[in-house]
């Protein structure tokens, strides 16, 4: 017969076993962006952010919807978005995404200026509403990208090597 100290002990360590094994199980959501790693300055960004669905229902996915995005320089300074250009044009619809489904969309950094020679971090967060089948209920949140490093190289100037 097992003593109660031995049977706490193999439900403590049982109990931690299975908290750190969910602690590194993947998230049901993901969002992650890709994109070009060096460009040259004042030339056009467009990343690709790939929002996957790992729950067992279906999401509903506002299509255009408007990304946060944050970038900045090497020592950590964000770039502000520039004047005019916030919320320029566009329409939106509702795609739905079936689970084990990757919906991708192009995301511009226009609004950006990457004019300036350095590494940049980019990092995109996205808004999320499920919509819940039985009672329509919705739950919001925002979700956060992978980081990836843009090198911006000095533009070359016409007719010079």
């Amino acid at each position: 017969m097992r003593s109660p100290k031995r049977c706490i002990a193999a439900l403590i360590l049982t109990s931690s076993l299975c908290t750190s094994a969910s602690a590194v199980s993947k998230p049901p959501i993901t969002l992650t962006i890709s994109g070009p790693q060096t460009i040259a300055a004042g030339e056009k960004v467009v990343i690709q952010s790939a929002l996957k669905n790992e729950l067992k229902l279906e999401l509903e996915v506002v299509w255009g919807e408007v990304y946060i995005i944050q970038i900045h320089d090497k020592n950590g300074k964000e770039l502000r978005h520039k004047p005019g250009l916030w919320g320029a044009g566009g329409s939106s619809s509702i795609t739905g995404i079936k689970p084990g489904e990757t919906f991708r969309e192009l995301v511009s950094l226009d609004g950006y200026d990457l004019s300036v020679p350095g590494k940049y971090a980019v990092l995109v967060k996205r808004p999320l509403h499920i919509v819940g089948n039985s009672q329509r209920a919705t739950e919001s949140s925002i979700l956060e990208s992978n980081e990836i490093t843009i090198t911006v190289l000095p533009r070359k100037q016409d007719g010079l090597q």
